[in-house]
């Protein structure tokens, strides 16, 4: 699988702080290259503790079950 590069733009969670937690929730990607905006769970974020939203991120795409989108891997 490609390595990919986007930066954080959204993020949904249960904390209303000005960084968003990454514990619980889930965001969106906006690919460097212009592609469509990619989901992220919290599930899938790997070694993270908090990110701030337009942090630049390194990503594998998957695909989402329900819907055939997608997402990170």
């Amino acid at each position: 699988m490609d390595r990919r590069q986007g930066v954080l733009y959204k993020w949904s969670s249960v904390s209303q702080t000005s960084t968003a937690d990454f514990r619980n929730g889930h965001g969106f990607i906006s690919p460097a290259d212009g592609s469509p905006n990619v989901y992220v769970h919290s599930s899938k974020l790997l070694a993270i503790k908090y990110l701030a939203i337009g942090t630049r991120l390194e990503y594998t795409v998957g695909q989402a079950a329900a819907n055939g989108e997608a997402a990170p891997y």
